[in-house]
């Protein structure tokens, strides 16, 4: 998720999977939030429900911890997020 700024309006950027997204002329004052509301929902997409079965196997922490580099790389979320993240899913174990 990037956010980016002009005098009245700016663009919003997703990246995904490889791909990206431009999302432009959002009014300034909305863009913001918006983007802080996406990066927090997609941080929480990879934390799996309390129940759900085989959270802690070797191959779902390997693709976790992997998504969550992914996003960070992105700048989808800041290191403190990653850090928090990282420590939860290896918590898991």
């Amino acid at each position: 998720m990037q956010w980016t700024a002009g005098m009245l309006m700016g663009t919003l950027t997703v990246f995904t999977s490889g791909n990206r997204a431009e999302i432009r002329q959002v009014p300034k004052d909305q863009g913001k939030a918006l983007a802080d509301q996406l990066r927090q929902r997609v941080a929480r997409t990879g934390e799996p429900p309390a129940d759900a079965p085989d959270a802690g196997s070797a191959r779902d922490v390997a693709s976790r911890l992997r998504t969550l580099d992914e996003l960070r790389a992105a700048d989808a979320i800041t290191d403190e997020e990653h850090r928090d993240r990282r420590a939860r899913i290896l918590d898991s174990l």
